[in-house]
């Protein structure tokens, strides 16, 4: 339990920081809004993990 509630934890701060990199790179590159690239960066991890499944390979 204690092992899995440590692993929650730092995933979601992984998880999260990726996608703020997400939004920054459509931000600064397309010029877009905010939550216009948290969007983008949520529905490109997505359909990614559609496609391939959680790997990074």
């Amino acid at each position: 339990m204690t092992s899995a509630s440590i692993i929650f934890f730092f995933f979601t701060l992984y998880t999260s920081s990726g996608m703020v990199a997400g939004d920054i790179l459509f931000e600064s590159v397309f010029g877009l809004s905010y939550h216009m690239g948290l969007f983008l960066t949520a529905g490109v991890v997505v359909f990614l993990h559609f496609l391939r499944g959680f790997s990074c390979c």
